[in-house]
């Protein structure tokens, strides 16, 4: 099997299942039992990823058609989310809690694109580079989503703010390093975002890690207190 993902209730494990023909067909499996569920048979691909859950419990992946769908474990029915018509190969980076915005990097246009789930529309647009790495992070209430772009001359983030039918960008930050991973810390849905990168050290072989909750708070203050 691929990677797998554990829903966040813990109760549901999915990864894509090698068939032993070049394809991978999704797979659920009870985490209680140990047992596996229903397949949906209908969802394969030739290039399996990590499949993404949302807080209803429901799986995101990218089928053998391109396309983003959704799966209801309770209900096992999908849904095709997103489909690209002049996009040749792309990666499902982030889904938010609720269900309705996705994020994509874009490996032809070397961008990352926010994705309405509702309605298959690209809503934001930001610039990247051919060899940097992206990760992005939904606030709990899916109101804001901080999406991190890094590349080997720094890095750059964007703090977006999510309405029904638009996405804003807030406040936009830049670093020296590389960051390696992004999330709002527990009970600041607002404002605060925990930044994990890692830094040379002069003193010690290899990287450690650094963390830009100080730097964060100078440069937005509204934060307040982590």
């Amino acid at each position: 099997a691929s990677t797998a993902a554990f829903s966040p209730d813990g109760k549901h494990l999915a990864a894509f299942a090698n068939q032993g023909d070049g394809r991978f067909r999704l797979q659920i499996w009870d985490s209680t039992s140990r047992r596996p569920l229903p397949e949906p048979n209908t969802i394969q691909s030739d290039a399996p990823t990590l499949p993404l859950f949302d807080q209803q419990n429901r799986v995101y992946v990218r089928n053998q058609n391109q396309e983003v769908v959704r799966y209801s474990i309770d209900t096992r029915q999908q849904q095709t989310l997103f489909r690209p018509d002049d996009i040749r190969d792309y990666a499902l980076k982030a889904v938010s809690p609720d269900g309705n915005w996705l994020v994509l990097r874009l490996f032809d246009s070397r961008e990352v694109v926010l994705v309405d789930a509702r309605n298959g529309e690209i809503r934001l647009r930001l610039g990247g580079s051919e060899t940097g790495t992206d990760e992005a992070a939904f606030a709990d209430d899916s109101s804001q989503v901080l999406i991190w772009q890094s590349q080997s001359s720094g890095s750059q983030g964007s703090l977006i703010r999510l309405a029904p039918d638009s996405a804003q960008i807030l406040h936009s930050f830049q670093a020296d390093d590389a960051v390696s991973r992004v999330r709002f810390a527990p009970g600041y849905v607002e404002l605060a975002a925990e930044l994990i990168t890692r830094r040379r050290s002069t003193e010690h072989r290899g990287a450690h890690p650094v963390t830009y909750l100080g730097w964060l708070r100078e440069v937005y203050p509204e934060a307040g207190q982590l």
